[in-house]
């Protein structure tokens, strides 16, 4: 649109030494320059290249098919669909084989960390059985230091008590 516009331009420019006074010499009576010539009649829109070269291009003719030839190429096409078979075949057996080497795989791994689990577990218990008795051990430790402490406790106030006895009895009382 706007190459049509400017062509248009350059065909009623003032360089062209046209005069436009009445409105009627701009409809159909345009001055001459080199784009436009006003002797040949204005054509629509012209046939796109593209249009035309697939047009114009020659129809090769086919060939006859022979029998002969069309038992061959049905021969073909028949081994060709037979190897594409056995190729799909082989593919779906091997890609069987692997989902079942992954299938084992998983269930190793499921087997495994539950073993582990388990096994975290008979240890977690292990620890705490073994936490269990170290407690029990102390706390009778601490029983017997206990009952030793009463014990030294009774003999010493039980020496005390015969200390000052004695001491009372050692005193002489004077009389006065």
């Amino acid at each position: 649109m706007r190459l049509r516009q400017r062509r248009r331009r350059i065909v009623m420019s003032d360089e062209d030494g046209c005069s436009r006074s009445s409105p009627e010499a701009n409809d159909n009576n345009r001055c001459a320059s080199s784009l436009s010539v006003p002797s040949l009649p204005l054509l629509g829109r012209g046939v796109s290249p593209s249009a035309r070269t697939t047009r114009s291009l020659p129809v090769t003719p086919t060939v006859p098919i022979r029998e002969q030839d069309e038992v061959e190429r049905q021969k073909k096409v028949h081994e060709e669909t037979r190897a594409i078979l056995q190729n799909m075949t082989s593919r779906e057996s091997q890609a069987e084989v692997e989902r079942e080497r992954q299938q084992e795989r998983l269930e190793r791994l499921r087997r495994q960390k539950k073993f582990l689990a388990e096994d975290r577990t008979q240890k977690a218990l292990q620890l705490l059985e073994k936490a269990l008795e170290m407690d029990k051990v102390l706390v009778q430790d601490k029983e017997r230091q206990g009952l030793q402490l009463r014990n030294k406790l009774e003999e010493m106030k039980k020496k005390r008590g015969q200390q000052s006895v004695e001491y009372v009895e050692v005193i002489p009382l004077q009389d006065k």
